[in-house]
């Protein structure tokens, strides 16, 4: 997850919100396999070097692991998590994994 977070945020970098989508679209598709990741980015149209040089540089790992340790002490334990919030009651609920729609209306009608 580490290693897919971090080319994702590159992407985004080098390439703005579409190579982020295109990057994470791939990952999902093709394979999180790191060796694939320059592929994936060129892909999107982005310079595969200029890519590399931002995954080595390690700029984005301290900000992942942050975003991963704060998803855990909120009790997510996998991908996807989605928290489900009312901001009119300030209550949420937490969907792991995938869920079908009757899930989420489930979550949605319980927050009311």
């Amino acid at each position: 997850a580490m290693s897919s977070a971090v080319a994702s945020e590159c992407a985004a970098e080098l390439g703005g919100d579409d190579a982020f989508w295109a990057v994470a679209d791939l990952l999902f598709a093709e394979g999180a396999v790191p060796a694939n990741y320059a592929g994936y980015a060129e892909q999107a149209g982005i310079d595969a070097s200029d890519f590399d040089e931002c995954i080595t540089s390690g700029k984005y790992e301290a900000d992942v692991q942050a975003e991963m340790d704060a998803g855990s002490a909120n009790g997510v334990r996998g991908t996807p998590g989605t928290f489900v919030y009312n901001r009119e009651t300030k209550k949420a609920q937490y969907l792991s994994g995938a869920r079908g729609f009757a899930d989420f209306k489930a979550a949605i009608d319980a927050l009311k």
